[in-house]
């Protein structure tokens, strides 16, 4: 968050410091990283530089996980969001045809009364589940069929 502070015809800015809270790589190399900014950033393994990111949370994003194939993730974090992502093709040029993959916000949902802290994500067909876990010691299990 910024706050400008003015003082005699100056403006300062105090800005809050970026700390990486959670990590995670996909199947195919991608490193998705959570911060302290509420960003979920996209970063590419063999230039590491950062493709794409997406502020969808109001606060610090302290879980990340992902399915087997790496095209869904999910975050969680202070503000007891769960946000769900999803990879899709865009066309840059259609003439060329080239596409490049990005990530979507697809899905929130709100089931816990405080942090949630972690996550973790079964996959065994025909069910999918995932489960979340927060600050009283409550899990919650979500079904995907």
């Amino acid at each position: 968050m910024k706050k400008h502070f003015f003082s005699g015809g100056k403006q300062f800015f105090n800005i809050k410091p970026l700390t990486l809270i959670s990590v995670f790589i996909t199947r195919d190399g991608t490193i998705v990283s959570g911060d302290s900014l509420a960003t979920i950033s996209f970063w590419d393994p063999r230039t590491c530089t950062m493709t794409q990111y997406i502020k969808s949370h109001a606060s610090d994003i302290l879980a990340l996980t992902s399915n087997e194939a790496g095209t869904v993730i999910f975050s969680a974090g202070v503000d007891r969001n769960l946000i769900q992502y999803k990879q899709v093709n865009k066309t840059m040029n259609k003439n060329k045809g080239h596409e490049r993959k990005k990530w979507v916000a697809c899905g929130e949902r709100r089931n816990h009364s405080h942090d949630i802290k972690s996550i973790a994500l079964f996959e065994k067909r025909p069910i999918d589940a995932l489960v979340t876990g927060g600050k009283l010691s409550f899990l919650f299990l979500l079904f995907f069929f």
